[in-house]
Order: structure tokens, then C-alpha cells, then sequence
């Protein structure tokens, strides 16, 4: 092995002696590893991207909360009155609360799939049968990373423009957490193969027992009812994407049916399987989200004077979420149902 000194680092193998490598494992065994280091690698890219979309709301929470510029929209007839952080005005408002929402939920989503993780471990241990704690992780997988990281990446933006100008410049660290961050959608499977991997994979393969599974935990979470009347929107909200899922599930499987009688059905399957996997991303975040805000409710009633604020943002962040997040799985429903072949059946020189 050779290193080669220029402005790139460069490795080449054999160039001075024959090249030679060392089997691990059995023989023929190589693709069971390599999808194993995937699936370990694709929780940790998902785990980095959150956590970079939680830094850069931090400091664009941190930075709105000093930041003075012009007066309450309120008092926009008043001349003279007094200029506030930037933190009193809506649209401020609306991008602090969305970057917090997905924050908070997609690190609920993390942890969600990480307990998953943890019951495979136990009930392996105990010599159980965890073959159905298998297939929820195989499910959740392809959210953490491939929803997980399109969102972080998406919401940094939010991040950045919360600073104005300022985002731009090393001042401050979102324009390197946005450059930082793109490869998160990348490596280990771009998103569309996370796609492709979820509907495919995980529900097809699966015969869609997980995804079932998933959504009768849902179900039963929204049969109890807990947290009263205030969160009483939300569940609606949940309860109707929920319900939009299964649909856009539907039809993709009937779609995937259809390619026995036309194979290139097979092309509305594809042109879905994105819109899949952010459809499935807003639902489960959304869920766990409401799963805090429900625990929220129990516990702010005695809280400590210290503690109020933090319940009471687990509360905002999961109703925020539910009503201006969860109606766009009704329209991506919509969108699914409405594709056609036009698009493949284009000419490569009209793009």
C-alpha cells in the first residue's frame, strides 16, 4: 500500500506488492454483513442528521430571543412604538414552533426505535421469540434515516433563516451544520433507495404485518383518549392521517398488483415510494408526539414552577404539529392516487 502527498489523499493497493485480503466471516457471507452494517450504519446517519436539525434550532431559538427588530405587528399603526426581539412576530413564531416540533418528535422517533432495539436484545437474551420486534425495527429503520435526514436538512434551512443575513456568515454555525448535513441523505442509501426499501422491503416483504402493527398501536393510544379535550384536535388529526396512510398504502399495492396485467404499473409504484416513506415519517412523529404531549398534560398540573414551561412546549409542539403537519398526508394521499405514466412516458429531451 502507497499513500501519494498532494492537495487530495490519495491510497492505492499493489502498487509495490501484490495486494492481498483476508476473508471475514464464512464464505458467501458478505452480503448478509454488509446489509447488517447498514442497518447499524442508517440508525446512526438518522441519529446524527436529528441531532444536527436540534443544535440548529437551539441556536436559532437562542439567537431570536435577542434579536430586536421592529415593533409588535400588533402596534403596526403606532409609530412609536417600542421595537421587540424578533420572537414576538408570527412568522417567527410559525418557524421556531415547526423546527421544534420535528426536533423533539424525530428524537422521540430515535429513542421509539432505539426501545425497539433494546426489547430485541432482552428477549434474544431470555431465548424469546423477537422475530416481531425485528420487523418493526426493519420498519422504523428506513424512517430514522431516510425521513429523519430529508427533514433535518429541510428544517436547517428554517434554522438559517431565522438569523436573516447573519445565517450566511462562520458568525454562526448553521451554514456549516446545512453544508455538513446533505451527505445524511446520501450515504448509506440515498432516499430514494430508503424509499424503495420501506414499501418493497418492509411492507411488501412483510406482507405489511409491521406497518399493521404499528398502526394498531396507534389505534389503541387514540381509544384511550389521554389527554382530555385539550389534545382532543390532535388526536382527530392523527386518527384521519392515519387513516390517509393505509390508503396510500392501498393503492400502491394495488398499483404493484396491476404490473401482472401492464408491467410498467411498476412506475406508479415508484413515483409513490418517496411520498411514502414522508407520509409514514409525519404519522409516526406525529404520533410520538402526541405520546409526550399526553404525558405533558398528566404531569403540568403539579409541576414545578421550573418544569411548567417544558410540559407545557411538549403540549404546543404536538398540536402545532398535528394541525399543520398532518393535514399534508391527506394531500399526498390525494397526490398518490392521482399518479399517472405521463411523466415516464415523456421524452428524455423535453426535460
Amino acid at each position: 500500500m502507497g499513500l501519494k502527498a498532494s492537495n487530495t489523499c490519495e491510497m492505492t493497493f499493489g502498487d509495490r506488492h501484490p495486494a492481498k485480503g483476508w476473508l471475514i466471516g464464512d464464505k458467501h457471507d458478505g452480503i448478509r454483513q454488509m446489509f447488517r452494517i447498514i442497518e447499524f450504519a442508517r440508525m446512526m446517519v438518522g441519529t446524527k442528521a436529528i441531532s444536527t436539525l436540534s443544535t440548529g434550532y437551539l441556536n436559532a431559538l437562542e439567537y431570536a430571543k435577542e434579536r430586536v427588530q421592529g415593533p409588535d405587528l400588533a402596534n403596526f399603526m403606532d409609530k412609536t412604538a417600542p421595537k421587540v426581539t424578533i420572537t414576538h412576530h408570527p412568522d417567527v413564531r410559525r418557524s421556531l414552533m415547526t423546527q421544534k416540533a420535528y426536533a423533539e418528535g424525530m428524537r422521540a422517533l430515535v429513542m421509539y426505535t432505539a426501545s425497539i432495539q433494546d426489547e430485541i436484545q432482552v428477549k434474544e437474551a431470555n431465548g424469546e421469540d423477537a422475530s416481531a420486534e425485528h420487523a418493526l425495527n426493519d420498519l422504523l429503520l428506513p424512517i430514522v434515516k431516510g425521513y429523519g435526514s430529508e427533514k433535518a436538512y429541510e428544517l436547517l434551512a428554517q434554522s438559517l433563516q431565522t438569523f436573516g443575513g447573519s445565517g450566511f456568515l462562520q458568525e454562526y454555525p448553521i451554514e456549516q451544520y446545512i453544508r455538513d448535513s446533505k451527505i445524511d441523505t446520501l450515504y448509506e442509501g440515498t432516499t430514494a433507495i430508503q424509499g424503495q426499501d420501506f414499501f418493497f422491503r418492509k411492507i411488501v416483504r412483510n406482507q405489511g404485518a409491521a406497518l399493521n402493527s404499528l398502526a394498531e398501536d396507534i389505534k389503541k393510544f387514540l381509544a384511550l383518549g389521554t389527554g382530555g379535550e385539550e389534545l382532543a384536535p390532535a388526536r382527530e388529526h392523527l386518527a384521519k392521517a392515519a387513516v390517509e396512510l393505509e390508503a396510500i398504502v392501498g393503492h400502491m399495492l394495488t398499483d404493484l398488483a396491476a404490473t401482472e396485467q401492464d408491467v410498467k404499473n411498476i412506475y406508479k409504484v415508484g413515483l409513490n415510494t418517496t411520498r411514502l416513506l414522508m407520509a409514514s415519517g409525519d404519522v409516526v412523529v406525529g404520533y410520538l408526539l402526541l405520546k409526550g404531549a399526553a404525558v405533558a398534560a398528566e404531569k403540568l398540573p403539579t409541576a414545578s414552577a421550573k418544569d411548567q414551561a417544558f410540559y407545557t412546549g411538549k403540549i404546543a409542539a404536538a398540536k402545532f404539529f398535528a394541525a399543520n403537519v398532518l393535514p399534508g398526508v391527506t394531500l399526498a394521499r390525494k397526490v398518490a392516487q392521482g399518479v399517472e405514466l405521463d411523466l415516464m412516458e415523456l421524452d428524455e429531451a423535453a426535460f
